[in-house]
């Protein structure tokens, strides 16, 4: 088995027993059948050929998860980032598909929204540098202790609410920070005026946060729902986007 792992300044591949490490600068990729072939040019010569080489078959990658040999390529191609030369600040995503199907939540209550990341769209194929997970699946709480000060994050949330009455008030609220520091950032979706017992869908509206201190980058960042009549909820997941300051 063999992973590949983006980080700060290069990639980690693990197999055959053996851990190498690449700046991102010094990596050349070859795609070659079901194989990913991974070169090390710190010679800078751009020449593949007589280099050493490892050759990976695509199934025996575990990480990251992709259906083929072409998906792999363009996960590690991402990694590397060969148009900018290697940078070594790259944006990315990562999309957690919830699983837990609808649950109740009391009128005029804020709840939490779940997320065990365990659906089948769940996408961890191009995460931003350096950074291996954006959301604790236990809780459904956001996780950005591995961002940078000044990094911003962009959270398109999909949910479904089912009110038991017509005209309820929806809110939506990230709750931040810690102990004296706590604060909530909060906005007012809507009414839900087109009858009780039916589904009201949100997912497109991007909300953004940034890593303004460490208050807010070093502790867990809650997404919370309230209605003012008693309702269902379903969330199908959240996808955060994270932009390097």
């Amino acid at each position: 088995m063999a992973t590949i792992t983006n980080l700060n300044s290069g990639i980690e591949i693990v197999y055959g027993g053996a851990v190498t490490y690449i700046k991102h600068g010094n990596v050349k990729l070859l795609k070659r059948g079901d194989n990913l072939n991974i070169y090390d040019d710190s010679d800078e010569s751009g020449n593949q050929r007589g280099q050493v080489y490892m050759s990976i078959p695509h199934s025996e990658v575990t990480s990251p998860v992709t259906a083929n040999i072409d998906e792999l390529y363009d996960s590690v191609r991402g990694y590397v980032d060969v148009s900018s030369g290697g940078s070594s600040d790259q944006n990315g995503f990562i999309d957690y598909n919830d699983t837990t199907g609808a649950f109740s939540i009391t009128a005029d209550t804020w709840t939490d929204l779940p997320n065990d990341g365990l659906g089948a769209f769940t996408n961890k194929n191009y995460p931003p540098t350096g950074v291996t997970e954006l959301m604790d699946t236990s809780t459904g709480y956001i996780d950005v202790t591995e961002l940078d000060l000044g990094d911003n994050i962009l959270i398109r949330n999909d949910y479904t609410i089912n009110p038991n009455t017509n005209n309820a008030q929806l809110r939506f609220r990230y709750e931040l920070g810690n102990g004296g520091g706590s604060y909530t950032l909060e906005k007012i979706v809507g009414r839900l005026d087109s009858g009780s017992g039916q589904d009201y869908r949100f997912s497109l509206t991007p909300d953004l946060i940034y890593m303004g201190d460490t208050n807010t980058r070093d502790n867990p960042i809650k997404l919370q729902v309230y209605c003012t009549s008693n309702a269902t909820v379903t969330n199908s997941g959240t996808v955060i986007t994270v932009v390097k300051r």
